[in-house]
C-alpha cells in the first residue's frame, strides 16, 4: 500500500507540473493574442 502510494505521488509530481507548464503558456498565448487585437484595433 505504501508502495503503491509513493508510485502516485510521483506519477503526480511527474505529471502536475507538466499540466501546469501547458495551462500556463495556454493562457500567455490568450493574453499575448489579445493583446496583439488591441494594438492591431489601435493602430
Amino acid at each position: 500500500m505504501t508502495t503503491a502510494s509513493l508510485r502516485a505521488n510521483a506519477t503526480l509530481a511527474f505529471f502536475l507540473p507538466r499540466r501546469f507548464a501547458m495551462f500556463i503558456a495556454h493562457a500567455f498565448n490568450q493574453h499575448h493574442f489579445t493583446t496583439r487585437v488591441i494594438i492591431d484595433w489601435a493602430a
